[in-house]
């Protein structure tokens, strides 16, 4: 009999709950003072544009190392990792050949507002600043585990704004929180250089 699904879930972490985080849970819904009032309100895109590779030399070098790792899974038969390797190239480029989208944002008394979804500031737990690509962005983490985080695309000039009201209601962190695996994936890019020195 297969494995429920829930239950596959729950064993990798996304729905159940942890030990720890029973406080979490038995926290007290968020009842919002007065009607909802909108204290900042701002259109931004919903990602950075990723740039699809522009420059003739680095299009040159990623099609002759892309082309022997080919011709060595080739010669492996390693066909399913081809096919695997070749549908990441080709959802990198899908999506940084779409066209971004303009959304609104609203910070209010009861909440945030992300693209048209409410989420109470019982539903949110601390926030902090990043650069997105070459744009800033308010990061702020979720309760539950999904979504997770939201990221706003924000204008460098309404950082200190933004970080006023939103710190009457959750926790400001300095910088974002690292992962190991955050570590070693800047670890290893960082060794990776396509420039001439």
């Amino acid at each position: 009999m297969p494995t429920p699904l829930n239950k596959l879930t729950d064993f990798v972490g996304l729905t159940k709950t942890r030990q720890g985080d029973a406080a979490l849970v038995a926290k007290p819904a968020f009842v919002p003072e007065g009607d909802r009032t909108i204290l900042f309100e701002w259109n931004t895109v919903t990602r950075p544009q990723i740039a699809v590779l522009s420059a003739p030399k680095l299009n040159r070098s990623f099609v002759v190392i892309g082309g022997f790792i080919a011709l060595l899974l080739i010669l492996m038969h390693e066909f399913l990792l081809i096919a695997a390797i070749g549908s990441i190239v080709f959802l990198w480029y899908a999506l940084s050949a779409s066209p971004v989208e303009q959304v609104n944002h609203k910070i209010t008394n009861h909440g945030v507002e992300y693209a048209g979804q409410f989420y109470g500031w019982n539903e949110l737990s601390k926030y902090f600043f990043t650069k997105t690509g070459s744009m800033d962005s308010l990061c702020i983490d979720t309760v539950d585990r999904l979504p997770g985080r939201l990221f706003f695309m924000i204008n460098p000039a309404d950082k200190e704004t933004i970080k006023e009201i939103v710190g009457k209601y959750l926790i400001y962190l300095e910088e974002e929180p690292r992962t190991f695996a955050d570590r070693w994936y800047e670890k290893a890019v960082g060794k990776i250089s396509f420039n001439k020195e």
